[in-house]
């Protein structure tokens, strides 16, 4: 490049190789080549844009004031936190840490187990494909309905009414403290040992 003679030009040059070429009319400034490293010994401050068309390697820590926009894949080698606590991800395991509400508004899945250690509320349907074990007290505040067999492996205590549309078996003694209605006949295919009021 020639050696400019306007005096609004600045330029640092050995021999036909450039390091610094400014222009004060426009405000562009040219440093060092397509090789080697420029190194500023102080701070550096920068009031405008900065576009980087290579690699941005930071070695200390970095302050950003205002907003953060990637528009690219984002890896992060490290733990990562947001608010000290208040969303992390431990980079050794993956293990998250979620300190507020986490509302998903699309389908979720999980592959392993999930965990909850305080109440929680369903408002919609739910599908249990496999087996539902509770291991504490269930409380339905509206019908139960089931389709299918149902085995209770202990006592089904029913404080309220109870209604069996249908055939009902009982394989072991049926113990009733209260007045007993039979609205059809009583067939007994066993020994009659029934008391009649008034006796016969």
């Amino acid at each position: 490049m020639a050696i400019p003679t306007q005096t609004n030009f600045i330029l640092v040059t050995q021999l036909s190789t450039n390091l610094l070429y400014g222009d004060f009319s426009t405000g562009s400034l040219d440093l060092g080549q397509t090789s080697g490293t420029v190194t500023a010994l102080n701070d550096f401050n920068v009031d405008g844009d900065a576009s980087f068309d290579g690699t941005a390697t930071v070695t200390g820590a970095t302050t950003l004031s205002s907003t953060l926009d990637v528009t690219g894949a984002t890896g992060i080698d490290g733990d990562f936190d947001i608010n000290t606590d208040k969303f992390t991800v431990a980079s050794a395991t993956g293990n998250t840490a979620i300190a507020g509400t986490l509302d998903v508004t699309g389908a979720t899945t999980l592959s392993d187990a999930l965990s909850v250690s305080g109440a929680s509320t369903l408002s919609g349907a739910v599908t249990a494909s496999s087996t539902l074990a509770v291991s504490g007290a269930t409380t339905l505040s509206d019908s139960l309905a089931v389709s299918g067999a149902t085995t209770l492996s202990d006592t089904l205590s029913v404080t309220g009414a109870s209604t069996l549309s249908g055939a009902v078996t009982a394989s072991s003694t049926l113990a009733v403290s209260g007045a007993t209605t039979l609205s059809d006949a009583l067939t007994v295919s066993g020994a009659d040992n029934i008391v009649r009021y008034p006796k016969c």
